[in-house]
C-alpha cells in the first residue's frame, strides 16, 4: 500500500498462503505430553442472554464440528418466551471432553422448543464406554431446564 502523506507510514495487509490441509499453521510445543495437557486442559465458557425469541428465530449458544477433548460450558438463557427455536449446543462429532450445557427459558409458546444439547455422532470409544443409546446426549452431561410454565394456547 502507498501512502501519500510523506510523514505517514505506508500499510499493507499481510498475505498468507497455505498449503497445510488441516490450517494449522504451526505444530505447537514439541514435547508430545506438553501438547496434550494443553489440549485437555482447554477452557470455554459460553454465556447467551436473549429476551424472546420470536416464530422462525433460532438461537444457538455453541455449535461445535468435532469436539476432541477439553471442557466446554454453555449457558442460554431466554428471560421471556420462545416462539422459535433454542439449542444450548450442537455437537456434530463428539469424540472426547465434557460438556455442561444449560438452556432454560422462562416460556415456550406454541411452535417453539428448546434443546440443551444436539449430538450429530458419538466417537467408537465413547460408544463402546456408554454403550449404543439411541440418544447420544445420554453419554454426556447435559441438562435442559424449563423455567416457569408453557404458555397456553
Amino acid at each position: 500500500a502507498f501512502n501519500k502523506d510523506k510523514e505517514g507510514r505506508d500499510w499493507g495487509v499481510p498475505v498468507l498462503y497455505m498449503r497445510a490441509a488441516n490450517g494449522q499453521l504451526f505444530e505447537g510445543a514439541a514435547d508430545k505430553s506438553a501438547r496434550d495437557r494443553a489440549r485437555e486442559s482447554a477452557e470455554a465458557d459460553v454465556n447467551v442472554r436473549v429476551n424472546n425469541v420470536q416464530t422462525g428465530g433460532v438461537v444457538t449458544g455453541a455449535e461445535v464440528s468435532r469436539m476432541l477433548s477439553g471442557r466446554l460450558a454453555v449457558n442460554v438463557t431466554v428471560t421471556g418466551t420462545v416462539l422459535g427455536e433454542v439449542v444450548g449446543m450442537k455437537v456434530d462429532r463428539l469424540h472426547g471432553g465434557s460438556a455442561n450445557v444449560r438452556a432454560e427459558a422462562e416460556t415456550v409458546g406454541p411452535g417453539g422448543s428448546l434443546t440443551g444439547l444436539r449430538v450429530g455422532s458419538l466417537s467408537a470409544a465413547l460408544r463402546d464406554l456408554y454403550g449404543e443409546t439411541d440418544d447420544p446426549a445420554d453419554a454426556i452431561d447435559a441438562q435442559t431446564r424449563h423455567v416457569g410454565r408453557p404458555a397456553e394456547d
